[in-house]
């Protein structure tokens, strides 16, 4: 810890009395009540009293969110990690899938407390009311694992699956494991990275830390541990146990039901086939969603978090106890009436509520401690324990320093006992800047604390982020991966793909067949009427995954005949067109000239030092960008794309002031009214304190104030219009318009987008765009098109707990009623506009009193907008609607999202809608509901498991992320280039057209074969072939896995270099265990592919009698290389050249008969070649 923070930790020493009632509280058990303390102080105080007396601190919040804020200002006191513990989700829900994040959370802190493995621990108060396994019974779960170790890797497996580990092929994401024969991966929820550990037979031989993204290794270790992935197992000497007992319990409900009504009967049923279920499945050690159900009979012998962190090296510190006591009430109040809701429709037995601990048990349990502390603003009746010792503290919030760089410096030169804290970063530089430019050099110590406090006893002040910078910074979690998508890893059989000379077809799967003596691997691809095309591996370059702009199914193409060639010259015509017209725009822009804005000044730096988040870096390069445009004569036109909740509408607010403080104006244009609304409020929220006028023009604003408006923007005195299409209106004169700004710019007419066009010549135009752009299209675009894009992920959101499941009226009104107790509201997801209106009311008569109204994208657009409007002020509980929910417009109150029929629904718009809710500290709800009645033919099926999948952020968030790029490249380009990526593709349409923008920007005019298209005719220009005779495929028992085999020949296809060969080796090796001699030759014929054309040969031969490397005939052979290879000890007397007749070779003799060395051999011999070419020859190749 920085010595600094150290000794500021001390100084609470100096309080005596305080410090004596505390260490006396320790000594004789006797409770202590401190209380006068500012929130700011409260974790101060008690990290340095436990600090002083050498113990940790663990903190007792009401609720998730003041323990958020509770954690984040511990982080400043620690070098440890703050492990904070939310309550149990208590989940009574039977679904097909859930979201397991809200677990694997509990997890890892349940692990980490249970361990001592902490700087400081803040608990919710919720949960301490849930019963856990006894903490012996949970400690000995964590598999800890060590370099030497002796263990079965079958034991590890077995472990890990009653851990509640999922096997996998491929592990992504935490609580994950896979297993490849010697190496098993895991994806620990304690941990940052994953780890791959390898067995030597029964030992622990390496373990490593790898890549998610990549899977290659990054570090070794010499130990680790696997935390449990679920709160509670199921030892298999206990599992029929437990299943009796659960049936036994059911049976006792059922015999006190009066099965005299029919609601009752269902509900009866129900609940004997839930428990028939639940049991099964114990039975065979799986966890069943909504197990809170059983808990009471589960765990008989509990134990509660204050067991797992009680002891002599821990104090409690209980955080305002009347608002702890209300909490922990409200929690066990809902669940109780959860229960008793389940109950009536048959998803819970009357045992349900036992899975809590009796509240006043739980309190008697906290009096009975020795070494807990009260902390409260007020003294008030009730806010402490009884007969606690009451001490009062003084302490009150710091003066705010945020732009007051010359009071804080003389601040600092008068009081030495002022201590400026915060995390050195960006804002950091900048303060110290300031403070130098008053002789002002003062420490700022390195720690993350929000903000500050007086301490009048102490005679300090605590100056923290919020006095220093402006309001609180939120630190966002940097998530590593994105969506980044690898080809081969998400292709699987069924899906379809485009050939380069063959169009659409369907892959059908990997087969292995002999043709001759030779046994290989090939891609089986049908077409139309039921044609097959099969393809070697090494042909992979010619082949994409079809991903178009649309949810319908693509056409297949027809082998032969010239269908997919015109096809693609019809691509091919368009995009040549949008090409010319981007170029000619550009070449348009930069012809004229516009306004340069000057260098960044004091005001502009105070405005970005007043935004209430730390910049991700996207936002920061983005900001760069649009700033080097304005600063630059030649009017600027940049696109800016990232979804809801990424901050593009920040960076647009900094170019917009920007512009101000240049002595321009600036109109904002936004499609839809509410948007305008929520603009503009933002906005004058972030200008307060500058002097900066804004306005707004829409339906929202009176006529007489539109009119003194217009007024005012003609003389100037307005610097910011806000509006929709109204701002564009001839009566909008303002003189001095320097940036326009146009969110979603695709949603506005005809005539509104030429009048735009009209204002684009000399005004710098900034563009924003919700759907992402695909980074190939906008690389294709660089140079004519500037897009700066913000991909990393939104920041500070709770995750959204999400079910997959059949449609149950009850369960969905009970889902709706929780929401509406909390205040909150619900969107109801139903994608069919001719009976929406019956589901509203339908719902309207399940839920008397709620208030239920419908929105879809075939009213009329003032409608549409006046009933998201209502529901957005809070006028309505339940908006139906489809999946037309306004794209721009926060709605935080919204936080459950109920999806009818989600079979029928793409993933990329349930993606979409989904980030829609859990946009607040509430905890978010995702009902995903399908019709269980339905037969399930195949595609039905299939969707559902997509559906599962969809629960986690794995590789179909992915895949859901790519068509919402492909729908943003077709509106980015237009309705034309839109339907030619139907036909060809999304991925061939952006290879074509990045072919089209080089030719058009050399200069040239020229149209390649549409057989031979760009990146993949290098073998065909290097005119190199191989012939060889033996078995070329990665055997199933190596890696079983078929995605991750095709993942591995797309690899083996990459190979260009030496580096790259060894770089594939080395991977594999460190995935799969040492490779087998096939994927030794696999590898290593694709490097001579690559390599052998450059060093003058035309075609290789390999047999088992020998091989030959046909020289090219037009070459002049390189005598200095081949004189180096002559004099190599190994291959001098191996190699002869034949230059007799007209196909002269280099004859090789291996030095054995096995395949893989004999290639092995030989990519040694191409090397020495490689390696000493003459300098000419070298620089020739390279060009080639």
């Amino acid at each position: 810890m920085d010595k600094s923070l150290t000794e500021l930790l001390g100084r609470i020493a100096s309080d005596k009395e305080l410090a004596a009632d505390f260490s006396t509280s320790l000594k004789t058990g006797k409770h202590l009540n401190i209380t006068g303390l500012c929130n700011e102080q409260k974790v101060y105080v008690a990290m340095a009293l436990a600090r002083l007396n050498g113990r940790k601190a663990v903190f007792i919040e009401p609720d998730s969110a003041r323990a958020r804020v509770t954690a984040s200002y511990c982080a400043a006191f620690t070098d440890g990690p703050v492990t904070l513990l939310s309550p149990s989700e208590l989940s009574l829900v039977s679904a097909e899938a859930s979201s397991r994040e809200l677990e694997l959370n509990r997890s890892a802190a349940l692990s980490e407390l249970a361990r001592g493995e902490y700087g400081a621990a803040v608990i919710t108060a919720g949960a301490l009311l849930n019963k856990l396994e006894p903490k012996e019974v949970f400690r000995k779960r964590i598999i800890d694992l060590k370099v030497g170790m002796e263990m079965e890797r079958d034991e590890l497996v077995e472990k890990l699956l009653l851990n509640g580990y999922e096997n996998v092929p491929q592990v992504m994401e935490k609580g994950e494991f896979s297993v490849r024969g010697d190496i098993v991966d895991i994806y620990s929820p304690s941990y940052t990275e994953p780890v791959r550990v390898s067995f030597f037979d029964t030992e622990i031989d390496q373990i490593k830390t790898f890549d998610r993204e990549t899977q290659r290794s990054t570090g070794q270790l010499e130990e680790t541990a696997a935390v449990p992935a679920s709160a509670y197992a199921f030892p298999e000497d206990k599992r029929d146990e437990i299943a009796s007992l659960i049936k036994e319990r059911v049976q006792e409900d059922l015999a006190k039901m009066n099965t005299a009504t029919r609601e009752v009967r269902r509900a009866a049923e129900l609940l004997s086939r839930t428990a028939t279920g639940d049991a099964e499945k114990i039975s065979n050690g799986i966890e069943p969603s909504g197990i809170a159900r059983w808990l009471g009979i589960i765990l008989k012998d509990y134990q509660t978090i204050i067991d797992y962190v009680n002891g002599s090296d821990v104090v409690f510190f209980a955080d305002e106890m009347v608002d702890i006591d209300a909490r922990m009430n409200a929690y066990a109040g809902e669940y109780v009436q959860r229960c008793r809701d389940s109950f009536e429709i048959g998803i819970a037995p009357t045992c349900a509520p036992s899975a809590m601990v009796n509240i006043s048990k739980l309190m008697r349990a906290l009096d009975g401690l020795d070494n807990i502390v009260t902390l409260s603003m007020f003294q008030s009746s009730g806010n402490g324990l009884p007969g606690g010792v009451l001490h009062t503290v003084s302490g009150f919030p710091a003066d705010n320093f945020s732009g007051r760089a010359q009071e804080l410096s003389a601040l600092l030169r008068e009081n030495k006992n002022v201590y400026l804290v915060a995390h050195h970063g960006r804002r950091w530089e900048q303060l110290k800047e300031r403070l130098a430019e008053y002789d002002c050099f003062t420490e700022i110590i390195d720690a993350p604390l929000p903000a500050g406090f007086n301490y009048p006893l102490l005679g300090i002040t605590i100056l923290g982020e919020q006095e220093l910078y402006g309001t609180e910074q939120k630190r966002p979690e940097k998530k590593k991966g994105g969506n980044r998508i690898q080809f081969f890893s998400e292709i699987n059989p069924g899906d379809y793909v485009v050939h380069d000379k063959h169009g659409v077809g369907r892959y059908e799967g990997l087969v292995n067949m002999r043709v001759g003596e030779i046994r290989k691997d090939y891609l089986k691809l049908t077409y139309a009427k039921g044609e097959t095309l099969y393809i070697l591996p090494e042909n992979l370059d010619s082949l994409q995954k079809y991903v178009g702009p649309g949810e319908k199914e693509p056409k297949l193409s027809r082998l032969g005949g010239d269908e997919w060639k015109k096809s693609v010259s019809r691509a091919r015509d368009a995009i040549k067109k949008v090409a010319y017209d981007l170029l000619k725009i550009y070449a348009a822009r930069s012809v004229n000239k516009g306004f340069a804005c000057a260098p960044d000044d004091e005001q502009q730096k105070l405005f970005e030092a007043k935004f209430p988040f730390v910049e991700t870096d996207d936002q920061l390069r983005a900001v760069h960008e649009i700033k080097t445009d304005m600063e630059s004569e030649r009017p600027m036109d940049r696109l800016l794309c990232g979804d809801v909740g990424f901050g593009k509408t920040e960076v647009a607010f900094r170019a917009m002031f920007k512009a101000v403080m240049n002595g321009r104006q600036v109109i904002m244009l936004a499609p839809t009214t509410l948007l305008a609304q929520q603009h503009y409020e933002n906005l004058s929220r972030r200008l307060k304190g500058f002097p900066v006028n804004v306005c707004m023009l829409s339906r929202f604003v009176s006529q007489a104030q539109i009119k003194q408006n217009l007024i005012d923007i003609e003389s100037g005195k307005i610097d910011i219009i806000i509006g929709t299409h109204r701002a564009l209106s001839n009566d909008v004169k303002p003189p001095h318009l320097g940036l326009l700004v146009i969110d979603e710019e695709q949603r506005f007419g005809v005539n509104h987008k030429e009048k735009i066009k009209s204002m684009k010549t000399d005004v710098d135009v900034l563009s924003l765009s919700a759907t992402p752009i695909p980074r190939t299209l906008h690389m294709s675009l660089s140079g004519i098109r500037d897009i700066s894009v913000l991909e990393e992920a939104p920041f500070n959101r709770r995750a959204v707990q999400t079910y997959v499941l059949g449609y149950d009226e009850q369960i969905i009104v009970q889902a709706c009623m929780r929401e509406i107790a909390r205040g909150g509201q619900i969107f109801y997801l139903y994608n069919r506009t001719s009976d929406i209106d019956k589901v509203a009311d339908n719902l309207a008569k399940a839920m008397p009193g709620v208030r239920v109204t419908y929105a879809h994208g075939q009213m009329p657009e003032n409608g549409l907008e006046a009933v998201v409007t209502d529901f957005v002020e809070g006028k309505y509980d339940i908006l139906v609607c489809t999946t037309i929910i306004e794209n721009g417009v926060d709605m935080p109150n919204v936080n459950t999202l109920i999806v009818e029929n989600a079979d029928r629904f793409g993933l990329s718009q349930l993606y979409q809608i989904k980030g829609r809710v859990g946009r607040s500290d509430r905890q978010a709800y995702a009902y995903i509901t399908y019709n269980a009645d339905a037969p399930l033919n195949e595609e039905a099926s299939k969707r559902l498991n997509a559906l599962r999948e969809f629960t986690e952020l794995g590789s179909g968030v992915r895949i859901a992320m790519r068509d919402l790029e492909v729908r943003g490249a077709g509106s980015l380009l237009g309705a034309e280039q839109h339907g030619q990526m139907d036909v060809i593709g999304y991925e061939l349409y952006c290879r074509l057209l990045d072919e089209e923008v080089r030719l058009l920007k050399s200069g040239k005019d020229e149209v390649l074969d549409t057989d031979v298209l760009t990146g993949h005719s290098e073998s065909a220009e290097k005119g190199f072939t191989v012939e060889v005779d033996y078995d070329a495929y990665i055997p199933s028992s190596y890696i079983q896995d078929e995605a991750a085999r095709m993942s591995c020949y797309r690899r083996i296809g990459d190979i260009s270099s030496f580096e790259s060969y060894s770089d594939f080796i080395d991977e594999v090796t460190d995935r799969y265990g040492d490779a087998p001699s096939e994927v030794y030759i696999l590898s290593g014929v694709s490097l001579m592919r690559s390599l052998a054309g450059t060093l003058g040969f035309t075609k290789a031969s390999i047999k088992n009698a020998g091989v030959r490397l046909y020289l090219n005939p037009n070459l002049q052979i390189d005598m200095q290389a081949l004189g180096a290879l002559m004099r190599d000890h190994f291959y001098g007397a191996r190699v002869t050249i034949n230059a007799t007749g007209s196909m002269p070779y280099m004859l090789f003799k291996p030095s054995s008969v096995k395949q893989d060395k004999t290639v092995t051999e030989i990519i040694g011999l191409l090397r020495i070649l490689d390696e000493n070419r003459t300098p000419e020859d070298k620089s020739e190749s390279d060009k080639v």
